[in-house]
C-alpha cells in the first residue's frame, strides 16, 4: 500500500522543480519531477503505480518511513537533514550520515556506501552519478552538502595485485585486468603508473578515471 506521504509528494512534484524547491519540498521523490510529470493522476480515491522506476522511488520512501518508525520504537533520535552550510565527507560518512543528505533515503545511502567501498573512495563528487538511483536532479542538491578527503583513497598495487583483485575494481574489469597482468609479466614490474599508457593510450578518458586508484 502506498502511503499518503508518497501520494502527497507526487502531487507536489507536478507543480515543477523550481516551484517545489521554492516551497522547500525536499523529499526524495520531489526530485523525480520529469518522471512524475509523465504519470497521469489515477482516479480520485485510488492510486495504482505500474512504472518500475516510480515503484522504486516509492519503495525508498516507504523504507525510510519504516526506519523512522523503527527508530521511534527503539527510542533512537531521528537524523535531521543537513542544513545549508553543513557538510559531510563522502569518504568518511557511514550510511546513517549519508541519509542526512537531502534526497537520500536508506536504500540509496546503502548503495552509495557500497559503491564507495568498491571504488576505494570517491575522487570527484560527480562519481555519485554512477550510483544506481542517483539522478542528476538529486545530485544537484546533494553536491552542495558534501566534501571529499582525497587522502582516504585506497589504491591497488599494479605490481602485486592479481587478475582477480584488479578486476574487482569498477573501472578495471576482467579484460583490462588481464592486459595489465600480461604486460607486467612480459616487461617486468611497472616503474610507475605512467607505464599503463602503453595499455590504455595517452588520450584515453578511461585512464583518467582509473589512475587515482592505482599505484606501482
Amino acid at each position: 500500500m502506498i502511503s499518503m506521504r508518497a501520494c502527497w509528494v507526487y502531487s507536489i512534484a507536478r507543480i515543477g522543480k523550481q516551484e517545489a524547491l521554492g516551497l522547500g519540498f525536499l523529499s526524495l521523490m520531489t526530485w523525480a519531477v520529469p518522471a512524475f510529470r509523465e504519470w497521469s493522476m489515477p482516479n480520485e480515491g485510488s492510486v495504482e503505480v505500474k512504472d518500475p522506476y516510480l515503484l522504486g522511488l516509492i519503495q525508498e520512501v516507504q523504507d525510510e518511513e519504516r526506519l523512522d518508525r523503527k527508530n521511534a520504537q527503539e527510542g533512537k533520535a531521528f537524523l535531521s537533514k543537513l542544513r545549508p552550510g553543513e557538510h559531510i565527507d563522502l569518504n568518511k560518512a557511514d550510511t546513517n550520515e549519508l541519509m542526512r543528505l537531502r534526497g537520500v533515503g536508506s536504500s540509496l545511502a546503502r548503495r552509495i556506501w557500497t559503491y564507495r567501498n568498491r571504488l576505494g573512495g570517491f575522487v570527484r563528487t560527480h562519481q555519485l552519478l554512477e550510483v544506481y538511483g542517483m539522478d542528476s536532479i538529486t545530485f544537484e542538491v546533494v553536491q552542495r552538502y558534501v566534501t571529499l578527503e582525497s587522502s582516504l583513497i585506497q589504491q591497488i598495487s599494479i605490481n602485486k595485485a592479481d587478475v582477480e583483485v584488479l578486476s574487482d575494481h569498477p573501472y578495471v574489469g576482467w579484460s583490462l585486468a588481464k592486459r595489465m597482468v600480461a604486460y607486467r609479466r612480459q616487461h617486468g614490474p611497472y616503474r610507475s603508473t605512467n607505464d599503463l599508457f602503453q595499455i590504455l593510450g595517452t588520450d584515453s578518458s578511461h585512464w583518467l578515471k582509473v589512475l587515482p586508484y592505482l599505484k606501482p
